[in-house]
């Protein structure tokens, strides 16, 4: 190849010699044109990095012989599952290789092909939660550790959710939801507002499953791309429990009926089926506005009531079989009302604050 220097001279360049890209954010990237296919390396700080990047990328021959990522992933996904004993986690585990690993273009690059910027481009390629992006970002960087990829791209920060409960006065949108809804969806409503039971456990749910005054919580329905699998399991070991039961769950929950809870019968009903109802529902009331409002907004609120009425955060907690530190943090948002009754609580209103702390206002000024 011939190319032109400064001088105007004629400089020939050896066959496979690449060509220096300087990129706006001043890194250079080593780029060579092979076989009718152009080969660009990592960027770097610098031309003779850019070069050493691009053979550690395209000229290792032990490379050539390394399986792609989706290969080394099943192996390192059995590890972790051995060393879990959470059902859930190592369901989880199993649809982060599929959905998040093999289905992405990452799967198919050879471990020592893998750079920053490919990291990056998965990580933006993620939707969800920043809770869920974070969590996957994790064990990404663990499978990458695992067969020998370091990177430095950091995990995404946690922005928080706008997932929340019911304020009080969306709350009086209780009864008109259930007035719209069907009664499989008025039966749901019912059990996730008196119990705080989730969704997959709701459509799990059999009148058989009624001992005394309350449930025994035994299984959950999952759905994945269609098919329905009603497991006889829970999430956690913590969710497999007997909880108490107000009356009105009582009344449509038990025998003499028998079947499911929700539809009476041996046939479940789904949980995408029954989120489209209740949506279709929550048309023309103030819930229909609350952020990913669904059953488990109802589940939020149920864990709320119950601090608001003063239950104790522990007894909140296994009420809702869950852990009291995630109550308090995912499932509970302070209010301005509730802000407000706190301070009038401890100091009461302004006369009396103003007869126990004389000065105050003069001192604040």
């Amino acid at each position: 190849m011939i190319t032109m220097s400064g001088s105007g001279q004629k400089k020939s360049r050896a066959k496979g010699e690449g060509t220096y890209e300087k990129l706006p954010s001043g890194k250079y990237r080593y780029i060579v044109k092979k076989n009718h296919q152009t080969l660009k390396g990592p960027a770097e700080k610098s031309k003779t990095l850019a070069k050493e990047a691009w053979k550690t990328k395209f000229a290792n021959p032990v490379a050539k012989n390394q399986p792609s990522l989706s290969t080394s992933a099943k192996t390192w996904a059995e590890i972790k599952k051995a060393e879990s004993k959470s059902p859930a986690t190592k369901e989880q585990i199993d649809l982060f290789i599929k959905n998040k690993v093999e289905e992405d273009p990452i799967g198919a690059l050879r471990p020592a092909d893998i750079n920053d910027e490919d990291v990056l481009g998965w990580q933006l390629r993620q939707k969800g939660a920043s809770s869920t992006k974070r969590r996957n970002f994790s064990r990404l960087k663990a499978l990458l550790a695992y067969v020998g990829v370091q990177t430095k791209v950091s995990r995404p920060p946690d922005t928080g959710h706008a997932r929340r409960p019911l304020s009080p006065k969306e709350r009086d949108d209780i009864s008109i939801l259930m007035a719209q809804a069907d009664e499989p969806t008025r039966r749901a409503i019912i059990i996730a507002f008196g119990t705080g039971l989730s969704r997959s456990e709701i459509c799990a749910l059999k009148h058989e499953d009624r001992d005394g005054d309350g449930l025994w919580i035994r299984r959950r329905a999952i759905q994945t791309k269609g098919r329905l699998d009603v497991e006889p399991e829970t999430k956690t070991a913590r969710r497999r429990a007997w909880i108490p039961i107000p009356k009105h769950v009582r009344d449509i929950v038990g025998p003499p009926a028998s079947g499911f809870a929700l539809t009476d019968s041996k046939d479940p009903i789904t949980p995408h089926a029954l989120t489209k109802r209740l949506r279709k529902a929550m048309i023309g009331t103030q819930i229909e506005k609350v952020p990913y409002a669904g059953l488990h907004t109802l589940r939020r609120t149920y864990g709320m009531i119950l601090l608001e009425k003063g239950v104790e955060v522990v007894t909140a907690a296994e009420l809702m079989r869950h852990d009291p530190t995630m109550l308090l943090k995912e499932y509970t948002r302070s209010r301005m009302d509730l802000k407000t009754a706190a301070i009038n609580m401890v100091f009461g209103d302004d006369s009396e604050s103003e007869r126990t702390h004389p000065g105050t206002h003069e001192a604040a000024v």
